[in-house]
């Protein structure tokens, strides 16, 4: 296991959090996860060319970072973002880590059609003993990356969304090379994460936690 320094994103002030929650990072093997992860630590000035991010080691076992993300204009929170290993031996200590997760968020390669069946079979039925109906249901978000490789796709948008749909899952593509891009997931997520679980943290105590609504759009190169 290894451990990145907390970092920040956005406008760079430190805002002290107001919750935390665990977001967790799954998916096969050379998907893109820990790329993805590196790119919540950059500057979209420091965005790195795709072969610099190709030499980025594969995850072993787990690692993790903590991010503070801001969600409103004085609101912000932190987010304890765990990067998984897909190689098949790591899988079974996957479920330690998973359970309690606030978000999960399931990787596949948009060029790589094996990685997308991986999906089915190996990710989807680790994400599900995590759902059982309930308010704290952890939010998901299956994420098609590599979009900036159009050429060599082999999963349709249609296709992705369709699955993700039948699957009660978020659908959006990404590309780790475009930080802004990547970043705006996952503050899109913390939005609805702090929603979520805020909502029932004010039903059990009467607090009111301020939200300001952050939108990630569909397309891969939006933004």
């Amino acid at each position: 296991m290894s451990y990145r320094a907390h970092v920040l994103f956005d406008d760079g002030v430190y805002r002290v959090p107001v919750a935390r929650y665990k977001f967790v990072l799954v998916g096969s093997s050379n998907v893109g996860k820990t790329q993805f992860a590196i790119a919540l630590t950059k500057r979209v000035d420091e965005m790195q060319s795709p072969a610099q991010l190709a030499t980025a080691n594969p995850t072993v076992a787990i690692d993790f970072q903590v991010i503070n993300v801001r969600i409103g204009a004085d609101c912000g929170v932190g987010l304890i973002v765990w990067d998984t290993a897909g190689q098949e031996r790591f899988q079974a200590i996957a479920p330690n880590y998973i359970r309690d997760a606030h978000a999960i968020f399931v990787f596949f390669d948009l060029t790589s059609r094996q990685s997308f069946r991986d999906v089915t079979e190996r990710w989807i039925p680790l994400v599900d003993r995590q759902r059982n109906g309930a308010d704290d249901d952890p939010f998901v978000i299956l994420i098609g990356n590599k979009c900036d490789l159009i050429k060599e796709r082999v999963v349709s948008e249609q296709e992705a969304q369709t699955f993700a749909h039948e699957n009660a899952m978020y659908y959006t593509e990404s590309s780790s090379v475009k930080v802004e891009r990547c970043q705006t997931i996952v503050k899109f997520a913390a939005q609805r994460v702090h929603t979520i679980f805020s909502s029932r943290r004010e039903r059990d105590t009467g607090s009111v936690n301020v939200n300001q609504s952050v939108v990630v759009h569909g397309k891969c190169c939006s933004r």
